[in-house]
């Protein structure tokens, strides 16, 4: 049982590796863009449900461009 414990182990240990430097700030810039386009699309949705459906048509379109550079930077790997 323990030959089969140390072969998971050095399995995950494999499979789960730390990121370096460049991954973890890519990392935290698209939280960031995610954050911002989650506010803003939230904020447009809140407006439309208010009421208000033309500026808040316009703040959720303004949330895009951050979903379109998070996905970006997400597929081109940079």
């Amino acid at each position: 049982m323990d030959e089969i414990d140390e072969i998971v182990e050095q399995r995950q240990a494999e499979r789960h590796r730390k990121p370096d430097d460049r991954e973890f700030k890519m990392l935290q810039i698209r939280n960031v863009l995610n954050i911002i386009f989650t506010v803003v699309a939230v904020v447009g949705v809140g407006l439309c449900l208010a009421g208000k459906q033309t500026i808040g048509t316009y703040v959720f379109v303004a949330s895009i461009p951050f979903k379109f550079a998070e996905v970006a930077i997400r597929i081109l790997k940079l």
